[in-house]
């Protein structure tokens, strides 16, 4: 039970139906209505300043709008305002709204004098009208979603305008009459599967049976105090987005044509989708499955751990059970014996160049503390605390060669091999497999860098031959180590886009057949761009590295080492299916 109770999966919510009233086809505009009231809003009548008062209503199919104005919150002019609604657009036979006790925020005034409506002479005079009224429950704002959210946009324009210039009541029910047109010239949706046709369906269309009006006229900042006040009500922010209303429609439908979409969807709080969908082999090393946001890899493939490291402990010590016993099984043996070779220990080795050993560094320091102990291959001194070994290496403060860490209390290992061309990789390869050295785990590499430095003329030829020698050796290296990894090659200063395409192509050619992945989601566009933009350099952790034309910031790295950590150990931390490599 205890561990059904570990591994269980997350729950996942998924939203309700609709109201019955939001989707009954056939019905008229207005035939179901919500409505919820918004101010006040001054406006200049002699020498005075009264309060004015809005109030929407909304269609709960078509979402059209329809906004009258009230001159007081009392229950007689919420009633006027209802019948000048029902004689222009039809009669209704539902309504829901707020029942005034929900609405707090800024607008304190509108919210007590909420309180005051007179709820039993509304019903009273709906159902005279056969109106169904439902009320929704207190501080459930969330129940009127669907006219919240037209309130949101409506307040904002006038929000904008009425800070220029103080409004007559005249001006203020022309005002509103735009915001409506504006409301109502929102796209719904295609209207035909026709990628040339870019009319899009609007609310105005199911009411009018044609679209939206533009402005009036041009008009500029002079008329700003203009005595003819129907020209104030032109200005910006309105102006401005009555112009921007068009495009916005050309590009929404543009998109619909790509991607339709249900007029009723609804994509919040719904069950994931099922990564059987997903057909990418290692989406977690896949550049395909990676779009960047703000220097942030997100994969769209599926979802992603950021790995503590606790998590990595903890995959560790599953690794660790899962290699002793397929060794058991594979030997016949039931030892418990633990040489510094047996496959009980968990290995992370690195090989090539100064990127790999910033990998090192990205991946080891995760569990680093007391604990850990690190040692350079060709200097005769012990295992030392790691202590700010890391800071170090992230500063480049020397030049590093081949070492270790270790962890005591799991058994982990994370080495870095210097070899900046591969050119000692076949013989590290056969120590791996006569036990000379401890055998990997799982092994990152990468070198076409060098090759292209050292070997610029003719592109890619000496890399080509030398990679048709070392493609038997990695066939060998994936079967001694479980996951065998190569990195893609990068941008690099002073070598062309086309040489760094070419020595790519030539490593997914000859890694073919080998076992070996090759890891292509390492993109950094969006990294080399900003340091072009901005030199951005931040000592001690070194985020960024823009100083440093060829080594990335940690920034970069630090997502690197949990794309292969999510690779490797995703599936031994029970995580949910929408998880990447659950599955092994």
């Amino acid at each position: 039970m205890k561990c059904r109770a570990i591994c269980a999966r997350p729950m996942t919510q998924e939203m309700a139906d609709l109201p019955e009233d939001r989707i009954i086809p056939g019905q008229p505009p207005f035939t179901h209505t919500g409505t919820d009231c918004f101010g006040p809003f001054l406006v200049r009548k002699g020498r005075s300043n009264l309060k004015r008062y809005g109030i929407v209503f909304t269609c709960l199919t078509s979402r059209a709008v329809h906004i009258e104005v009230m001159d007081s919150m009392e229950t007689d002019s919420f009633i006027n305002a209802l019948r000048r609604f029902t004689a222009r657009r039809g009669p209704v036979k539902s309504i829901r709204s707020d029942n005034g006790t929900n609405l707090v925020g800024a607008e304190k005034v509108l919210r007590q004098e909420l309180q005051l409506l007179d709820q039993t002479a509304i019903c009273d005079t709906m159902s005279t009208r056969g109106i169904s009224w439902c009320f929704n429950p207190p501080h459930a704002s969330h129940f009127g979603g669907v006219w919240e959210r037209q309130i949101r946009s409506i307040r904002r324009v006038l929000s904008g305008i009425c800070y220029q210039q103080t409004l007559t009541d005249d001006s203020l029910h022309t005002l509103f009459c735009e915001v409506e047109a504006i409301i109502n010239g929102r796209p719904l949706t295609r209207v035909t599967d026709d990628p040339d046709c870019l009319q899009p369906l609007t609310p105005s269309m199911l009411l009018n049976l044609k679209g939206s009006p533009g402005p009036v006229m041009n008009t500029d900042n002079k008329n700003l105090y203009a005595r003819r006040r129907w020209k104030q009500i032109l200005l910006s922010p309105m102006k401005n987005l009555l112009a921007i209303l068009p495009t916005a429609a050309m590009l929404y439908v543009v998109f619909m044509s790509q991607f339709p979409v249900d007029l009723y969807s609804r994509p919040k709080l719904v069950k994931p989708p099922e990564p059987a969908a997903v057909t990418v082999e290692t989406p977690t090393l896949t550049e395909s499955c990676y779009t960047y946001s703000n220097f942030t890899a997100n994969n769209i493939c599926c979802k992603m751990k950021k790995y503590s490291g606790s998590d990595i402990l903890k995959c560790v010590k599953e690794l660790s059970m899962e290699q002793i016993l397929r060794h058991r099984l594979a030997t016949g043996t039931t030892s418990n014996s633990s040489s510094p070779n047996d496959l009980g220990r968990v290995h992370i080795a690195l090989v090539g160049d100064s990127h790999m050993r910033d990998m090192f560094v990205a991946m080891a320091e995760r569990v680093a503390g007391e604990n850990v102990l690190y040692k350079f291959e060709t200097r005769n001194i012990s295992w030392q605390t790691v202590g700010s070994l890391f800071y170090q290496m992230r500063a480049r403060v020397e030049r590093f060669e081949t070492m270790r860490v270790q962890h005591l209390d799991f058994p982990l290992r994370v080495s870095w091999y210097r070899d900046e061309e591969l050119k000692l990789f076949a013989g590290l390869i056969k120590k791996w497999e006569t036990g000379e050295e401890p055998k990997p785990t799982f092994v990152i590499t990468a070198f076409g860098l060098h090759w292209m430095k050292n070997h610029p003329t003719p592109t890619g030829v000496h890399y080509k031959e030398f990679f048709v020698t070392l493609a038997p050796h990695l066939a060998r290296l994936a079967k001694t180590a479980p996951k065998a990894y190569y990195e893609k090659q990068r941008r690099h200063p002073g070598i062309s886009v086309e040489s760094i395409h070419t020595y790519n192509l030539i490593a997914r050619e000859h890694l073919q057949g080998t076992g070996v992945t090759l890891w292509d989601s390492t993109a950094l566009s969006a990294y080399a761009h900003e340091c072009l933009r901005e030199q951005k350099t931040t000592p001690v952790l070194y985020t960024w590295k823009c100083h440093d034309d060829c080594h990335l910031g940690y920034l970069m790295l630090e997502q690197y080492a949990d794309m292969v950590y999510n690779a490797v150990c995703n599936r031994f931390l029970c995580l949910g299916d929408e998880y990447c490599n659950v599955g092994g």
